[in-house]
């Protein structure tokens, strides 16, 4: 096989050919397109391929295209055999993916956080080797570079990159630097995404793992700096509570929710023993500091605190409806809505500025602002 190696093509079976596991499989639409282009046109661009272990060779890039004459029951496909190693292999379809292919925001930040470990197992960070590596990234050309230029839109997942140069002695700064160029991005975009791949654990991101949690979801998670405060923000996240609520209720008084282990030895009750009176002394203290008049706050946390359970059933089932909802332009419905599922906790509840929390706008007059009650409900993303 050593005589294919390079830029030239040759003929292979298709029989001879394995696919690896991917991490986005080949879509059948593109497919039936790519078929009915190459039974007109032929196939204008070979597929990659490297030396198997159970076959003769192993797909690397053109997985749509390979399907395509699978459907077609063709026997062979032209090919161009690369040489590349396991962990370079694995860095060229972690970094296709993300340079072509729409992934959600948890698989792209998993596809980061993968190929930056492996960047840092073949070039650990070592002080003066920053002109070698600048001259080693000049001089090679990544597959995906090749892969961009030939404009394959047929990829059937990561497949190409990066042949990484050895860092410089700066943290961080080569595999940004590297990623960055690979994927047509800004170092600064990319080291917003990178964050969140160095901050957020496999585990972090298992969980967060089909509840359609955003990339700005996961910024605001990973700029949480308190390691405790975000992970408890991930558990209510995967709840259903939208990242920005959680990340505020893990870290107030309500997180005690989140039982602490050392709750008994501090002679604290758990919240669930707890009366009214003495919920509200502990977990909304903030907010009563705050408040002159505190009758109707009392009342309102207090409907709060016994309809939350049932506010985050809600928000769980109702998440892929606003989210619909919210992609032509919502009603009224969908805004008073949401608004109810997003309350922060009564503790986070601010005082009325005009009033200072009095409900009262000099000696008699009611505050026109709060209509008496001192305080406003809180929604969303705290100011």
């Amino acid at each position: 096989m050593s005589q294919h190696v390079g830029e030239e093509t040759f003929s292979v079976a298709l029989s001879e050919i394995e696919v690896p596991i991917r991490i986005r499989k080949t879509d059948p639409m593109k497919v039936a397109e790519l078929s009915r282009s190459i039974e007109v046109d032929g196939l204008l661009q070979p597929i990659g391929v490297r030396k198997g272990q159970a076959k003769p060779y192993s797909l690397v890039f053109g997985g749509h295209r390979l399907a395509s004459h699978q459907k077609l029951a063709r026997a062979t496909i032209e090919a161009r055999l690369l040489d590349i190693r396991d962990e370079e292999f694995e860095s060229a379809m972690l970094a296709e993916n993300l340079y072509r292919h729409p992934l959600s925001a948890v698989d792209a930040a998993r596809s980061l956080k993968r190929w930056r470990e492996i960047h840092a197992a073949r070039f650990p960070l070592t002080v003066g080797k920053a002109s070698q590596s600048a001259g080693l990234a000049k001089g090679r050309k990544t597959i995906a570079d090749r892969v961009a230029k030939n404009g394959d839109d047929s990829l059937s997942s990561p497949s190409e990159p990066v042949m990484e140069p050895a860092p410089p002695a700066a943290a961080d700064e080569p595999f940004i630097r590297t990623a960055a160029a690979t994927l047509n991005v800004s170092e600064r975009t990319l080291d917003r995404d990178d964050k969140v791949a160095r901050i957020l654990s496999h585990a972090d991101l298992d969980i967060l793992q089909g509840i359609g949690v955003t990339k700005t979801d996961l910024r605001r998670l990973a700029d949480v700096a308190d390691d405790e405060q975000r992970r408890a923000a991930v558990t209510l996240a995967a709840a259903g509570m939208k990242v920005e609520v959680a990340i505020v209720a893990a870290g107030s008084p309500a997180n005690a929710t989140v039982e602490h282990a050392d709750a008994e030895d501090s002679g604290i009750k758990p919240e669930a023993e707890m009366d009214d009176d003495e919920w509200l002394e502990h977990y909304c203290k903030d907010a009563l500091a705050r408040l002159s008049y505190q009758v109707t706050f009392r009342k309102d946390a207090i409907i709060w605190r016994q309809t939350s359970p049932h506010l985050g059933k809600l928000r769980k089932k109702t998440k892929k409806a606003l989210a619909r909802s919210k992609s032509y332009k919502p009603g009224p419905f969908h805004y008073r809505l949401a608004s109810l599922l997003d309350v922060l906790h009564p503790n986070d509840w601010p005082k009325c500025a005009p009033c200072n929390g009095t409900a009262n706008l000099g000696s008699t007059s009611q505050c026109s602002k709060c209509h008496g009650t001192g305080f406003s409900v809180a929604i969303g993303w705290p100011k």
